[in-house]
């Protein structure tokens, strides 16, 4: 008698494209957090795709992929023709897949607004035919092809759409730089920008996330009206600074002195020993001032290139952050003396944290580097995040270095091989 084989049933594979919107939303979220560009290609890939993809580019800024070597969010303008054909305006613009692109008006050579005054907004997607063919990949991306449909290669898109904005000095001569959105969450201003008081005299109260990014303490100083307001819903300030002027000293204060109770997430960046040395000196006591006020706050970044010495009262600030879980410190040794006051520094940093980064940074020193004793630091554990960077490393660091058991990533770097004690 024969037994009838029972044969295994592989488990169902849903597509892509047959998954539930939330979980299409999450996964756009992460592709656009991950590369623009993948992101608009793959709102062509099935049409249940489209409308998630687009919302995702509408929400948060663009990551580019290595391919792309600037910010490109808002930087184009184009010309509509009546024959839906498109080209660029300016020197300056280019058609980079995944940004936006204002509509320019050919005879008045002005921007076309909507009926609520703010400009046409248009999503760049890879250039299709008026069959909807798209072109060669082997084609230059960077111009208007010829033969490019304006209906299959733009999506019109309402500025009240978009959550977010960026300004940067590259595109400052662009019409629409002027025009930031009315429901606009997120502001990103790159570079020494001239034209923040030609855009309104402060920022939007919809802001929930300021990023200054390489930018110079002569553009604060010249548009201090437009900052000296930070909305009452901030949850997140980013200031990244690269330069400055005589007399400039003083412009980030203008920022720290009305940091607003709703703050979560506070990151400083000053780039350079030189800056930091004038600039961190009139921070210091606003930080320590403000920060116990910050109960909301979760993550602290100051990457400041000075002396341990100077961070000492701004760390014990920080234990009056109940919900503080995220904390990077960068210091700057000059000499073996503050070298060692490393060890002191750490042995401050608050208890708790879900996310630690302590790093020691040698460039700035005088010379003595040769004389450096390896250091040992007693650094509370990270429950799932650890990166230590010092330059030399004492051979009991392996045994005394806290590893909590929930611990996910582990990076431990020095200027010498001496990191191999470790293990």
């Amino acid at each position: 008698m024969s037994v009838p084989a029972t044969s295994s049933l592989a488990p169902a594979m849903t597509a892509l494209n047959e998954l539930p919107t939330d979980v299409l939303n999450v996964i756009c979220t992460w592709v656009n957090a991950t590369d623009r560009e993948s992101l608009v290609q793959l709102a062509l890939a099935a049409p249940l795709l489209f409308a998630p993809a687009v919302s995702a580019s509408l929400r948060a800024h663009a990551v580019w992929g290595l391919t792309v070597s600037y910010c490109p969010d808002f930087g184009t303008e184009i010309v509509c023709s009546t024959n839906d054909t498109f080209s660029l305006v300016g020197p300056v613009g280019q058609y980079q897949v995944g940004s936006f692109a204002a509509q320019i008006d050919e005879t008045k050579r002005s921007i076309v607004l909507d009926k609520a005054g703010h400009p046409r907004w248009f999503l760049l997607l890879p250039q299709r035919d008026m069959n909807r063919q798209p072109f060669s990949s082997d084609l230059d991306g960077q111009m208007v092809l010829d033969g490019a449909s304006a209906t299959w290669s733009l999506v019109p898109i309402r500025a009240a759409s978009l959550q977010y904005f960026t300004i940067q000095r590259n595109y400052e001569g662009n019409r629409s730089s002027r025009f930031i959105p009315p429901l606009c969450r997120s502001l990103r201003i790159i570079g020494l920008v001239s034209i923040i008081n030609q855009i309104q005299t402060s920022i939007l109260d919809t802001v929930t996330s300021l990023m200054l990014d390489g930018c110079s303490l002569s553009m604060i100083t010249e548009t201090q009206q437009f900052f000296r307001v930070l909305p009452r819903t901030l949850r997140s300030l980013s200031i990244d600074v690269m330069s400055y002027y005589h007399g400039q000293d003083s412009a980030v204060v203008l920022l720290l002195e009305n940091l607003p109770r709703s703050l979560r997430k506070l990151s400083i960046v000053l780039n350079g020993s030189d800056l930091a040395s004038v600039v961190w000196p009139r921070c210091h006591p606003c930080l320590v001032k403000a920060l116990p006020k910050l109960d909301h706050l979760e993550s602290c970044t100051l990457l400041t290139s000075t002396s341990p010495a100077s961070l000492v009262q701004v760390v014990q600030a920080l234990m009056h952050c109940p919900r503080l879980d995220q904390l990077a410190l960068r210091v700057a040794v000059f000499d073996e003396a503050e070298y060692l006051l490393c060890a002191q520094l750490a042995q401050l940093v608050p208890t708790g944290l879900g996310q630690l980064q302590f790093d020691v940074d040698l460039r700035h020193s005088n010379g003595e580097i040769a004389l450096l004793r390896p250091l040992k630091l007693t650094l509370p554990p990270a429950q799932r995040n650890l990166t230590v960077t010092i330059p030399k490393w004492h051979p009991e660091m392996g045994r005394i270095l806290p590893l909590a058991p929930t611990l996910t990533r582990l990076s431990l770097m020095a200027d010498s091989p001496d990191v191999d004690v470790l293990f």
